[in-house]
């Protein structure tokens, strides 16, 4: 199996639009490998040019220097119960020759921590756009609260914050009659 050879952090925003296009494509690449209808409009949408307040992402190289993995953290703040609040989504990708090799928990958690600490008493909820039934199980599994849940109703408030999310994040909602079904 082929090793991760170097990581390294970048903030797409401080790049030219020359390096986010190439970006773009890099990406395109990895996770077209690793899930269905990837695009470069897609990949815009929901990563490089989302509407956070801070997006970072940890790529990772090949030896021949070509990336072949990436995980995403984006931060959003919007309005919930009347205080601004800090909303994480991560988007994560490796191709599979590259996957196991446990490169991103370290970076993850102490970028999360940071921006904890610039945040603090700031209200702080996790999005997870879960593409298999699996990782939503792990959820159910690991986190205390969560919605939605199948033995609470979600309440009305957190269910127009969700649909708020959905919206700022440009998140597809293809069936009415399954409104919290996104096409990540």
């Amino acid at each position: 199996m082929p090793r991760i050879a170097r990581s390294e952090t970048v903030d797409p925003r401080t790049l030219s639009q020359l390096e986010r296009d190439t970006l773009v494509g890099a990406l395109v690449e990895v996770f077209a490998e690793v899930f269905d209808g990837v695009d470069g409009a897609y990949m815009r949408r929901t990563v490089i040019d989302a509407p956070t307040e801070r997006t970072t992402l940890l790529l990772h190289y090949s030896a021949e220097g070509k990336i072949v993995g990436c995980f995403a953290i984006l931060f959003y703040v919007r309005e919930f119960r009347g205080k601004p609040t800090i909303v994480v989504r991560s988007v994560v990708g490796t191709m599979r020759a590259y996957r196991g090799q446990n490169v991103n928990i370290t970076w993850a958690l102490r970028t999360l921590l940071e921006y904890r600490v610039k945040h603090p008493g700031q209200p702080m909820y996790g999005l997870g756009a879960m593409g298999h039934p699996s990782s939503y199980l792990q959820v159910v599994r690991y986190v205390e609260s969560y919605w939605p849940r199948p033995d609470q109703r979600t309440p009305d408030d957190v269910l127009a914050f969700m649909f708020d999310l959905a919206d700022t994040m440009k998140l597809q909602r293809p069936d009415p009659a399954r409104p919290l079904v996104c096409r990540v």
